[in-house]
C-alpha cells in the first residue's frame, strides 16, 4: 500500500501554498529562459520529485535549476529587465547582506525564515538559481567550496567573532585567486566533469553527457527542461534516488511562511 503524503502538502495546507507559488517563479523563469534561449535544468531535489512524485517531494520547501556559469551574467541582466515588478533576482551583490555563491529569485510580498533572513532586503520565497562550472579534481573543489565559500559567507552575513572577521577577509583574496587560476587550468582539460560553482558546498559530479542535449520532464503539470540522463543524473546525487526516506529524514527549509 503507498503511503498518503497529502499529511504535508495536501491542498489547503500552508506548504502548499508556498510550493505553488515558488511553481509560479519557475514558470516564469522558465518563460524567460526559453524566450532568450538560456538553457536551464532543473536540479536536485526538484529533478528529484518530478521523476519520483511528478511535481514537488511532499515535504520539500525548495525549488533548485542550474545555469551554466558563462551565461549567469546575460541570465541575471535579463531577468532583472524583465521579471515581473513581484519578483527580484537576488545575489551577494545586489544585497550585500546575501551570504552564498548562488542567486535566487524572490518573491517580494511574502516571507519565509532561514538562518540569515532577517538580515536580508528581501526573504521571499524563492527559486535558487545554482551556476555550475568544469570541475578537473573533487579535492581540490572540496578545499575550495570551504575556504572560499566560508570567506564569502562571514564577509557577506557577518563574522563570528574578530579573530573569524581577519581570518576571512585575509582568505578571500588568495582563495579568490586560487579559484581563478583553477578555472584557467581547466580550459586545457578533457577529463573534467560538471559540478557546482566553486564557493558552494556541493561535490557530487556529473558528466555532461548525462546533461547535454536537454530534454524535457513533467513537474507539477508543467514540462520544464531537465538532463537528458534524468536516472544517471541522480545517481550521481542520490544513489538509490527512488527510495522513500524514513520520517525522521523528511525536514523542510524553514517552519515559517508569510504571505501577503
Amino acid at each position: 500500500m503507498e503511503e498518503d503524503f497529502s499529511k504535508y502538502n495536501g491542498e489547503g495546507t500552508i506548504l502548499r501554498k508556498a510550493q505553488l507559488r515558488m511553481l509560479d517563479i519557475l514558470i516564469e523563469v522558465d518563460r524567460i529562459c526559453r524566450k532568450h534561449e538560456i538553457p536551464y535544468w532543473l536540479e536536485g531535489g526538484t529533478l528529484l520529485g518530478a521523476v519520483r512524485h511528478g511535481g514537488f517531494i511532499p515535504w520539500d520547501d525548495d525549488l533548485d535549476i542550474c545555469v551554466e556559469r558563462k551565461n549567469i551574467k546575460k541570465l541575471k541582466k535579463i531577468l532583472i529587465n524583465e521579471l515581473p515588478n513581484d519578483y527580484l533576482w537576488q545575489d551577494r551583490f545586489t544585497d550585500f547582506r546575501f551570504p552564498i555563491v548562488i542567486a535566487k529569485v524572490r518573491e517580494k510580498n511574502s516571507f519565509i525564515r532561514e538562518d540569515f533572513s532577517d538580515k536580508l532586503k528581501c526573504s521571499g520565497l524563492y527559486l535558487d538559481i545554482i551556476p555550475v562550472e568544469n570541475i578537473i579534481s573533487p579535492r581540490i573543489k572540496s578545499f575550495l567550496d570551504y575556504v572560499y565559500g566560508h570567506s564569502v559567507r562571514s564577509i557577506h552575513a557577518g563574522p563570528l567573532s574578530f579573530s573569524d572577521a581577519c581570518l576571512s577577509y585575509l582568505s578571500f583574496i588568495p582563495a579568490r585567486v586560487a579559484v581563478a587560476i583553477i578555472r584557467f587550468l581547466t580550459i586545457f582539460s578533457k577529463g573534467s566533469k560538471i559540478g557546482h560553482v566553486y564557493g558552494w558546498r556541493s561535490y557530487n559530479l556529473v558528466s555532461s553527457d548525462d546533461i547535454f542535449p536537454l530534454t524535457e520532464i513533467e513537474f507539477e503539470g508543467h514540462g520544464f527542461l531537465s538532463p537528458a540522463n534524468s536516472h544517471n543524473y541522480l545517481t550521481a546525487l542520490f544513489n538509490d534516488y527512488m527510495q522513500i526516506p524514513p520520517k525522521e529524514k523528511r525536514e523542510t527549509h524553514s517552519s515559517t511562511y508569510v504571505f501577503d
